[in-house]
């Protein structure tokens, strides 16, 4: 019994690990496909950034992420945007969007 513990311990801490990443992901496109529907826009493509954050780079928060998002606008333009998903102190329990054009 002391042998199995250690391995259920460790099963759990990977299960909550995916379960959050899974939360975040999903949440986070939510608010993109949110903002572009009320704004207008139609999503192209989609990608989350770990480590390029483009304007957000040193301005976002460990419970932030970080999108590459290809728009077509509503002129009909296509746009390239990052995209910061949630606050600085309540991360995606809130819905705040920092858009930024890419440069």
């Amino acid at each position: 019994m002391d042998s199995i513990f250690p391995f259920l311990v460790f099963v759990g801490l990977v299960g909550l690990t995916i379960t959050f990443l899974v939360f975040e992901h999903k949440r986070s496109v939510t608010l993109i496909q949110q903002w572009a529907n009320a704004n207008g826009y139609r999503i192209i493509a989609l990608e989350q950034r770990w480590l390029r954050r483009g304007p957000f780079f040193w301005r976002s928060g460990k419970n932030q992420t970080v999108f590459y998002v290809d728009v077509i606008d509503p002129q009909g333009m296509a746009r390239a945007l990052w995209i910061r998903c949630g606050g600085w102190f309540m991360g995606l329990f809130s819905d705040q969007l920092d858009v930024r054009p890419d440069a």
